[in-house]
């Protein structure tokens, strides 16, 4: 679409309101076609419109343009200077923010704390640590950033420590500590966060259904949802991703569907429910009904196709995507791991225009699924810096390929260790049948001063559970509240049910199924029913069966086990 600005009383802000539109829509054409308009009208040397195509630039992932952009201005001071930083750090070129950043001539409060979110969007907390300790003066958005990078890195501890040390809190603190165990699979301390929280918002009350999902409770976070007075996009959208998440394709299109106000998030949120679901041909409609497509939806259905084994569609989405970023990339390097395509997956992370951490990690990841663990280790090698997140990586790939001592070798050598690492490494014994070896493990964690979350106990319970160690694990479950103040997550139930169900307890089983605090799931009558045909318990079977019939009543998968379990 062309302007003309003749008439505009104002033809400055009127370029800076364009430079604007095309920013956030990420229409680089459009950006592109109102500089060279600028570069031909009086106000080609304007100091204010200088400023604005570089942010313009750095929002549609330009960055040589607006490197260019920066270098031809002769009036820079230190906003022109904190908006390359900015289009540098937003495209995760970190190494020139830092370069920008040391060349300043003079910094500001924003200077610090655009830096200070660079430095934890790239993984380097040491960095951002260090940074955030030389600052003069911290304002709320600083100790923010701080907050986000240790909850980022997964140091809950560190994270919680800074939160305690803030001179006061924000609802942005609030809702960066809560997401941060959220993400980290720490739902039942988030939603302790929340009730703790002096004043509840749109924000917060999203973010407290979140958890209430997270925790597999869909049903509890469905009532918060509604019993919310006022709902904004981002609230309708999260709920939306919360029933896409859990399966429920079907109630996240009727939540679309009465949506007061959507935007290309809710139609990506509408793609992904269907893709998880399983149900490409309705996610592929969906996807083709958008009125504008955000790179996050391209991805999305990249990676869905690749995981449904429609390699040849992947790559066609993937040819057809007009503006490629580094997800991008990293969704076509996830879609060659699935299809364990060695080759595939090193050319495509070569011709790469630019890497993040992620990208190395997907690589890494997609060696291990090929079984190329040479080749993982060697690209592990070749990476500019190693972060809590990489080693991981490495660590579950030996794992995944059989490697133990490989991958206990590499838990060894880590500088430092989250609760993921402890994790994985306990999941790696359990799923060889080491549980005794994940017992150990499991304590080694409590000494090191990391804190269990419900995947810890699933984990453990899971390997009680395949162990026939029965005793061990209510003893594991009944720890979690008595000795670590937690609330037992609905898989934590699972694990229990099936352990109960295996070691022959089915009646006990089938009651802590109708007792526990959350609905059951498929899972939790899967388990049941399999526990009952495996002791032919056949009335409790024959209740687990067809309660498991009525949760999936378009699969076969249950109606088979029911049915197998009654002739038997």
């Amino acid at each position: 679409m062309r302007f003309s600005l003749a008439a505009s009383s104002n033809p400055v802000q009127e370029y800076v309101k364009l430079l604007k539109f095309a920013g956030q829509a990420k229409n680089l054409a459009e950006g592109k076609r109102i500089h060279r308009e600028i570069e031909t009208s009086s106000f080609s040397s304007d100091k204010f419109l200088s400023d604005h195509l570089i942010d313009m630039y750095g929002k549609c992932g330009s960055v040589h343009e607006a490197r260019a952009a920066f270098e031809q201005s002769n009036q820079r001071n230190w906003n022109s200077w904190n908006v390359i930083i900015s289009a540098f750090a937003q495209n995760r070129h970190f190494h020139d923010a830092k370069f920008a950043f040391e060349r300043m001539p003079k910094r500001d409060a924003i200077s610090w704390t655009t830096m200070l979110k660079a430095y934890a969007k790239a993984g380097e907390l040491k960095e951002a640590v260090n940074l955030f300790d030389n600052m003069l003066k911290r304002d709320d958005v600083a100790w923010n950033n701080m907050l986000a990078a240790y909850a980022q890195e997964g140091n809950l501890c560190k994270a919680l420590l800074t939160f305690d040390l803030m001179p006061q809190w924000t609802v942005v603190s609030w809702n960066t500590l809560i997401s941060g165990y959220l993400e980290h699979g720490c739902a039942d301390e988030a939603t302790k966060l929340f009730d703790q929280m002096p004043e509840e918002t749109v924000v917060s009350k999203t973010v407290k259904f979140r958890a209430s999902a997270q925790a597999g409770n869909i049903h509890a976070a469905r009532s918060i949802f509604e019993s919310m007075m006022e709902r904004d996009v981002v609230a309708w959208n999260a709920m939306i991703s919360t029933y896409g998440e859990n399966g429920s394709s079907d109630e996240a299109k009727k939540l679309f569907d009465r949506a007061s106000e959507r935007n290309v998030i809710s139609w990506t949120s509408l793609v992904t429910a269907f893709a998880l679901g399983g149900q490409i041909d309705r996610a592929t409609g969906a996807f083709k009904r958008m009125p504008g497509h955000d790179s996050a939806s391209w991805n999305f259905l990249i990676t869905a196709y690749a995981q449904t084994g429609q390699d040849t569609e992947s790559k066609r989405l993937f040819d057809e995507l007009p503006m490629k970023d580094v997800i991008s990339w990293n969704s076509l390097l996830i879609a060659f791991g699935w299809r364990k395509s060695k080759h595939h997956l090193r050319a495509a992370f070569e011709k790469m225009p630019q890497r993040h951490l992620i990208s190395f990690n997907v690589l890494i990841t997609g060696y291990a699924q090929c079984g190329c663990m040479r080749e993982a280790q060697n690209a592990f090698d070749s990476m500019p810096v190693h972060v809590v997140l990489t080693w991981n990586a490495l660590m579950a790939s030996y794992a995944h390929c059989g490697f133990l001592q490989k991958a206990k070798t590499v838990f060894d050598e880590m500088p430092v260790r989250d609760s993921i690492s402890w994790n994985a490494l306990m999941a790696a014994y359990a799923r060889a049948g080491h549980g005794d070896v994940s017992f150990h493990v499991c304590r080694l964690m409590y000494q090191d001063g990391v804190r269990p979350v419900d995947v810890t106990f699933t984990i453990v319970l899971t390997a009680c559970s395949h162990g026939g160690l029965s005793k061990d694990g209510l003893q594991y479950f009944h720890s979690i509240c008595a000795d670590h103040n937690l609330v037992p997550s609905l898989d934590n139930f699972c694990c229990m049910i099936d352990l109960l169900a295996r070691s022959g307890r089915t009646g006990d089983a089938l009651e802590l199924v109708e007792s526990m605090p959350y609905l059951p799931n498929e899972v939790a009558w899967a388990v049941l029913l399999a526990g009952c045909m495996t002791h032919k318990d056949v009335r409790h079977g024959e209740i687990a069966g067809k309660r498991f019939c009525e949760l999936s009543p378009s699969k076969g998968a249950p109606y088979v086990m029911l049915g197998k379990h009654l002739i038997s």
